[in-house]
């Protein structure tokens, strides 16, 4: 896609709004290019293994990608920092 085209909002599809935005944080987490795409891969083949249906494939597919969502690499710090538990 060219950068300067325009999408209609409604042509995103959430998959690919929510793989953005895991793939924006972990970058900015400073985690390996790809680590949640390889780890939504591998959670999605283990389902085929398994024989799980659609929709416990969709549940897993979108409880995969944003695993790391809300994580920061600075929590720990802080909480050692403040003496608090972590979170």
């Amino acid at each position: 896609m060219n950068l300067g085209t325009r999408r209609d909002p409604e042509d995103f599809r959430f998959s690919e709004v929510l793989s953005a935005l895991s793939f924006g944080l972990g970058l900015a987490e400073g985690q390996p290019e790809g680590r949640t795409i390889r780890s939504c891969l591998i959670g999605m083949r283990m389902a085929d293994r398994i024989g799980l249906d659609a929709e416990g494939r969709s549940a897993l597919f979108y409880a995969l990608l944003p695993k790391d969502a809300g994580r920061s690499s600075n929590s720990l710090k802080m909480s050692t920092l403040f003496d608090a538990d972590g979170m």
